[in-house]
């Protein structure tokens, strides 16, 4: 049974509601897009949706579920148009959903609060039933209903951060994603020091653009990876940084063993994630143009820690340094 069925038989009585939800559902997978005056509930995998837009309420053909006016499309899927409390409507949605389906998960998190987004639109409200994504991507430069800060203090990403939004206040996200997030990408990180906080046990990729550092920063940060416990480093793949400071060049690290690559040591390409080969690429970072995401070596530095851990300091052109951690010494290689 589609879910949209599932959904309109669930608001018939409780006892069906109840019987949906202990007939055990196959799981679902969940998107939510918030953006200006359309908010949209997804379930890819049954190619439903479900769209919330402010505007004139207009009674005719249409059903309830917890009071929320819906009119349903020839292809099956929902439609909310309101006035107000589009907020507390988006939420009756999603809770009807996850009462039913209590096995469901949300994929993706898109949340953009452009200068069009409405002011009486409080994510702690449409989304108070959500404490867990994989993905949460964050865009806009003002955002006086604060949504953002409360995706950020309240609902965590399990694998990956897109964050191009303004931000002001930094320590929330020192505190709440750098350190418990796997991936992080940070477009407008100005307002960063970077190395205030090192790759925690649960960093994998980071990605950080518009920041400020120079020799005494880089120095500290691979003076932190030669010493740092094994444990700290178990996960980590790797940081880049694009440094708003144009003339800084990468010093001589003798001192801390620096060595120029070696292609017996290591392979020539780096497999990696999507952040660190594409993030500061709008070409093709979300494009799906790079088909195979790996960073080339050859010019790098190798750094050897005591235990045997390899890293390699690049410089991808006159304003990105990257940093990434050999686990596998020789990986699979693209053709």
């Amino acid at each position: 049974m589609e879910i949209q069925d599932l959904i309109l038989l669930s608001v018939c009585s409780k006892r069906c509601a109840l019987a949906i939800r202990i007939s055990r559902v196959p799981k679902i997978t969940i998107n939510i897009d918030i953006k200006q005056y359309r908010m949209e509930i997804s379930v890819p995998d049954e190619l439903f949706c479900w769209e919330f837009e402010l505007g004139e309420f207009k009674t005719g053909n249409i059903f309830k579920i917890k009071d929320v006016p819906i009119t349903m499309s020839g292809g099956g899927d929902f439609e909310t148009v309101l006035e107000k409390n589009l907020d507390a409507a988006f939420n009756a949605a999603i809770s009807q959903i996850m009462y039913i389906i209590p096995s469901c998960e949300f994929q993706q998190l898109y949340l953009n609060v452009a200068h069009n987004f409405p002011l009486d639109f409080r994510c702690a409200i449409a989304l108070a039933g959500v404490s867990q994504v994989k993905e949460i991507s964050l865009y806009g430069h003002e955002d006086p209903s604060e949504n953002i800060k409360y995706v950020l203090e309240n609902i965590h990403a399990t694998e990956e951060i897109v964050d191009r939004f303004q931000h002001k206040d930094t320590d929330r996200i020192d505190k709440k994603l750098i350190l418990t997030t796997p991936n992080v990408c940070f477009h407008k990180s100005e307002f960063l020091k970077p190395f205030n906080h090192f790759p925690s046990t649960s960093t994998q990729e980071a990605y950080f653009n518009d920041v400020v550092f120079d020799e005494k920063l880089l120095i500290q940060f691979l003076k932190w990876f030669k010493s740092a416990p094994a444990s700290e480093l178990r996960n980590f793949k790797g940081i880049k940084w694009m440094n708003r400071n144009r003339g800084f060049e990468i010093p001589d690290l003798t001192e801390l063993g620096a060595k120029k690559g070696d292609l017996k040591l290591r392979a020539k390409y780096y497999p990696c994630g999507h952040i660190l080969c594409c993030a500061g690429n709008p070409i093709t970072i979300g494009s799906g143009r790079c088909r195979s995401h790996v960073i080339y070596t050859t010019d790098g530095l190798d750094i050897l820690r005591d235990d045997g851990l390899l890293g390699i300091l690049l410089r991808h052109h006159f304003l990105s340094i990257a940093f990434v951690v050999w686990h596998e010494r020789f990986p699979e290689q693209p053709e």
